[in-house]
């Protein structure tokens, strides 16, 4: 019979989890391209002439998706990309002790007109970090007949529209809300063309490996990325079906990358890269096969996850975590990764090469 033990207490995001600490909040800049589309779709829903007001702004800031994260009340935060002229521009993460999220919403879109150009430059100035309540003359925007706005009668030099699936809200507070600059478009391709190469390396402890302690080198070779679909529909997978059919779902993945080691070549069938701040990048790899330890039994819903934690030099650190299972958490509204009976391997050195 499988023993169970405790969740791992590393958060590795394989599918975004919405964990505790900043870390869940790292980013990849395509994946919050695509969910802006998406978030202009919704916005074009509950505003008819949302194009005329795009169009009249100095630029916008799209939040497509802000979520509670934590217990109780907790906080909510979410990643958003500003544009001018169509164009995204700079990526920004909002947080604040509560945007308002009313009762029975757990996540909502948010998005900021700046209707003036001072309005813009004063944001983007704002390299500590930009609090509405502080330095932000905000309206909160409502809709008249036909879910349409006014924009000749604008007089504020921001305003600011909040959605979620069931409309417009009209009660969200901003007062608290803080917004920080993540990133800029030349983050974009940081770590998104295709082919990469880690190097990684992991002191096996002598309690897993009988006969003393080893040391093996994994060479890991990237040749593409999964996509913001694959990522919510497996997220929709764990939290419907659960932790076996998510694990026979990567197993049944197309390979988009290999890892070698001690003579063996194992198919990676899932790969992420994120940032986390402006100097430090995070890759999460999954593999169904067996990592060939005679001590390590992987069952057919458990995968093997390799977090890679670099800095501005592509070098660093990072974890192996075998035998994984993914579940669901509902208090986090989040995956979470657990474990059975095999403590996370330290890989106590990483290194990356760009292969032209």
């Amino acid at each position: 019979m499988r023993s169970r033990s405790a969740v791992v207490v590393i958060c590795l995001m394989l599918l975004g989890t919405l964990g505790a600490g900043s870390a869940a909040f790292a980013y990849n800049p395509k994946e919050i391209d695509a969910r802006v589309v998406k978030g202009l779709e919704e916005f074009d829903k509950v505003v008819s002439n949302s194009e005329e007001v795009i169009a009249a702004a100095a630029g916008i800031l799209i939040c497509p998706k802000i979520g509670k994260v934590g217990l109780g009340v907790g906080v909510e935060k979410g990643n958003c990309a500003l544009q001018v002229d169509g164009e995204t521009v700079e990526y920004w993460r909002a947080s604040g002790a509560s945007l308002g999220l009313t009762a029975g919403v757990q996540s909502s879109g948010l998005i900021v007109a700046f209707m003036e150009q001072t309005a813009l430059d004063k944001f983007r100035d704002s390299d500590r970090g930009w609090d509405f309540g502080v330095d932000g003359s905000v309206a909160l925007a409502t809709v008249g007949a036909g879910g349409t706005v006014n924009v000749g009668e604008f007089k504020k030099p921001v305003y600011a529209f909040a959605f979620s699936p069931k409309g417009l809200m009209a009660d969200l507070s901003l007062r608290t809300s803080t917004f920080k600059r993540i990133g800029t478009e030349a983050d974009v391709a940081k770590f998104q063309d295709p082919f990469h190469r880690f190097i990684a390396t992991a002191e096996i402890p002598q309690r897993l490996k009988t006969g003393g302690a080893q040391t093996i080198q994994y060479t890991i070779d990237i040749e593409d990325w999964v996509t913001i679909a694959q990522i919510e529909g497996m997220q929709s997978m764990i939290r419907d079906k659960g932790t076996a059919e998510a694990g026979m779902a990567i197993a049944e993945m197309p390979a988009i990358g290999q890892i070698r080691h001690s003579g063996k070549n194992l198919p990676i069938q899932w790969a992420r890269a994120l940032q986390i701040d402006e100097d430090h990048y995070r890759v999460l790899l999954a593999t169904s096969e067996p990592m060939g330890f005679s001590w390590a039994k992987q069952d057919e819903d458990s995968v093997t996850i390799f977090q890679l934690d670099l800095d501005s030099k592509r070098l660093g650190s990072g974890v192996m975590v075998i035998s994984a299972e993914l579940g669901w958490d509902d208090k986090l509204n989040g995956v979470t990764v657990k474990q059975q009976t095999i403590k996370p391997i330290k890989l106590t050195s990483v290194s990356y090469k760009k292969i032209e």
